[in-house]
């Protein structure tokens, strides 16, 4: 607001015109005289009478008392040194209703003595509550997107840079969202590199011919996880021109990593259920599946021979480690495998170094960078330990709860597989001693005991996620289609059975 306009103009027809068409008024405080003049327009901003005859005090009175202090202020600074102020507050007015005004003023100084200050006030309350209420409903609309559970995000179309993300982004990935706003191509960056040019090309094709489109990819977390997300992009567009993108992320980790962790179930147990696979082949193919599922872990299957370890599969345990435990005798305090097989019971050492059942062994470990061992005992159908099963992480670490379902799970396909490995050797031993009509009821009764287990330990599986874990409607409609899969399996292998009787 340009004061000069006002210096002087009370009483001035043609500029009081101007301020009324906007809304501005003028007034003058004369310090010498004590004596302080409003303009038409501030008194009817005021909703005082047309005769009203302001004085300082009273005009004060007239601004909240929040604003009071702030104005007082900048009316003595004015006075002191003759600085402008600018000031946005609410008054009452003299009806009692509550009106924003910008009020300007500045002084004006003879001889280093202020002898009148003057400004304008300004009706601002229709815009003013314009303001506040689309700033009331952006933060109500910011608020919403904050509880959505995924990342919400906008980004430009042409350079997939990002202008929005929400809050989410630090509890899902750890990333503040001014990283993905400032860093270029901070999205790019972060994804897994064998899914970054798949993803990023697919997204930008999609986009450019203005489809909307739903994939998958990983991405790499601020700590160092990997997180699988389900990006749901909407193409917003201008004049028909897509100008911007508009998306949801979904972290589907743990959906994603059981529909793989099932996948390789079933390929593992078809081929267990054939006699083509030596079981150092399956069990290798099985640990190193979870490997890559949970790149972080490093999976070990020993056998309890003599009751002496006895290695049987370790993909990516350290040669000199495994030929270091070779032959050692189970016991109460011999470390994660060896006190599993003893006690018969799941043993969990999240610190080896400070682990007094590790206290023996440790020094294998340590020098090979192991520094946590979980282990669980496989027993067979006379309660026998026949071999453990271990994880090991290059870090102290105490499993979490889906940890904890992984390992339970490779049990059971473990014990199954070793079952199913013991029971072929006798099938194929009766072949060579029995009739066809003997074999045949013989291979009826394994694939009833076995083959039919396969998919409804997956049945199960996918009920008890379904059942005691939270999942967003996506993730759940994907589960359902595994379970109504997985049930189809099961169909097709009863109808075998009943062939095979016929």
């Amino acid at each position: 607001m340009d004061l000069s306009l006002v210096n002087g103009m009370v009483g001035d027809k043609t500029m009081c015109e101007t301020q009324r068409i906007a809304r501005v008024g003028s007034w003058e405080s004369d310090l010498l005289t004590n004596s302080v003049r409003w303009s038409d327009l501030v008194k009817e901003i005021h909703e005082v009478s047309p005769d009203y005859q302001p004085e300082y005090t009273a005009a004060m009175n007239f601004y909240k008392q929040e604003y009071r202090e702030l104005v007082a202020q900048a009316v003595q600074k004015t006075i002191s040194d003759g600085s402008l102020f600018d000031i946005e507050a609410i008054i009452e007015t003299a009806k009692g209703n509550a009106r924003w005004i910008r009020v300007s003023g500045k002084s004006e100084l003879r001889d280093g003595q202020c002898v009148r200050i003057y400004g304008a006030i300004q009706d601002i309350h229709d815009r003013k509550v314009a303001e506040l209420g689309l700033l009331e409903s952006r933060n109500r609309f910011e608020s919403l997107l904050q509880t959505v559970d995924g990342i919400v995000w906008e980004a430009d179309v042409s350079t997939l840079a990002f202008t929005f993300v929400s809050d989410q982004s630090m509890r899902i990935l750890g990333y503040a969202p001014e990283e993905w706003i400032n860093k270029k191509n901070f999205w790019q960056s972060r994804i897994h590199p064998d899914d970054r040019d798949q993803a990023v090309g697919y997204c930008h094709r999609q986009a450019q011919e203005g489809r909307n489109h739903i994939f998958d990819y990983r991405i790499i977390s601020a700590d160092g996880k990997i997180v699988w997300l389900k990006d749901i992009v909407s193409v917003i567009k201008t004049d028909g021109v897509p100008t911007l993108l508009r998306g949801v992320m979904v972290d589907i980790t743990e959906t994603k990593r059981f529909e793989i962790l099932e996948s390789l179930e079933k390929t593992v147990l078809d081929q267990n259920a054939t006699t083509e696979h030596s079981l150092k082949k399956l069990l290798s193919q099985y640990l190193l599946g979870i490997e890559q599922i949970y790149p972080l872990m490093k999976c070990s299957i020993v056998g309890i021979v003599d009751g002496r370890l006895n290695n049987w599969c370790s993909p990516r345990l350290p040669a000199p480690y495994i030929r270091a435990i070779e032959g050692l005798l189970i016991g109460p305090d011999s470390g994660s495998c060896g006190t599993a097989a003893y006690l018969k019971e799941k043993v969990i050492v999240s610190d080896i170094a400070n682990d007094p059942r590790w206290a023996r062994y440790a020094h294998l470990a340590i020098p090979h960078q192991l520094y946590s061992c979980w282990s669980h005992p496989i027993m067979d159908s006379d309660g026998n330990v026949t071999a453990t099963f271990a994880i090991y992480y290059d870090h102290i670490k105490t499993p979490d709860e889906n940890e904890m379902k992984v390992i339970d799970r490779a049990v059971a396909i473990l014990k199954m597989i070793l079952e199913n490995k013991k029971k072929s050797e006798i099938i194929i031993s009766s072949r060579s001693r029995q009739q066809r009509e003997e074999l045949k009821l013989q291979e009826i009764a394994y694939m009833q005991s076995h083959v039919v287990r396969a998919p409804l330990a997956r049945l199960m599986g996918i009920i008890d996620l379904i059942k005691n874990y939270p999942h967003t409607d996506i993730e759940k409609n994907e589960l359902l289609d595994h379970l109504l899969l997985s049930a189809k399996e099961l169909d097709e292998v009863i109808r075998d059975i009943s062939e095979k009787t016929e």
